[in-house]
């Protein structure tokens, strides 16, 4: 990030706040990830889209954290075309089956918008995939997927679906990545250029949200890597 850049981000996370401590809305900087077009980029004048996922040119990203984040996106949008390609099912099929609209569907595939961690979690799920953040960075990978099955298994034998437990456990190993590298989470924050709070709120179970895979693919690019998705029997990382 440019010097220039790196003030109007920093102006930004520093932006003012309410009487409650609340940052007052504001615009995001034209380089920072809530202002990132869809993964395939914008509609031209006429409202039709400029470039396919595959197509995109490099000088339409803002930055080249865009570019490493939609090249990861685009790896995991095809890992679950590829899915459902093996499995013989339509794109229709694949609503009737997940309950998502054809629309969102369409988007996800062809990055129209960027879903969110749950959506390409439920269709992950029906593929017979999981998503998830590759490759622990430090330690015995074996002891790290064996506790993060356990994990996963003690969540769904609670009765939850599978995108809590494999968002928490993609979080997690971004943390792992974190302490690795020696980095706070505010400084990440910074550096990719969301807010502190949206990477620390990630981790706790309290108000717990989906992120935006936007949020995730940026976070990965940053630390360098990227979402998979793995058959839902693979081992974990």
């Amino acid at each position: 990030m440019a010097p220039q850049d790196w003030e109007r981000t920093l102006g930004w996370l520093l932006a003012p706040t309410d009487e409650n401590g609340r940052r007052i809305p504001s615009a995001p900087p034209p380089e920072a990830p809530a202002s990132w077009p869809a993964p395939r980029g914008r509609r031209g004048p006429d409202g039709k889209w400029r470039w396919t996922l595959a197509t995109r040119p490099d000088e339409s990203y803002v930055n080249d954290l865009e570019r490493r984040s939609v090249e990861g996106y685009r790896h995991l949008a095809s890992q679950l075309v590829g899915a459902r390609a093996s499995r013989g099912l339509s794109l229709r099929a694949l609503s009737g089956q997940t309950g998502l609209a054809l629309s969102v569907l369409t988007g996800l595939e062809q990055g129209s918008a960027w879903p969110s961690f749950e959506t390409v979690a439920i269709v992950a799920d029906v593929l017979g995939c999981r998503v998830q953040v590759p490759g622990s960075p430090a330690g015995d990978a074996a002891e790290h997927g064996g506790a993060a099955a356990a994990r996963v298994a003690s969540w769904r034998r609670a009765g939850y679906g599978p995108a809590i437990p494999w968002q928490i456990e993609a979080l997690g190993q971004l943390q792992q990545r974190m302490w690795a590298a020696g980095v706070s989470r505010r400084a990440v924050a910074r550096a990719v250029g969301v807010r502190h709070n949206t990477v620390t709120e990630l981790y706790h179970l309290k108000g717990f949200r989906f992120v935006s895979i936007r949020t995730l693919a940026a976070l990965c690019a940053h630390l360098g890597t990227r979402l998979e998705a793995v058959p839902v029997d693979a081992p974990w990382p």
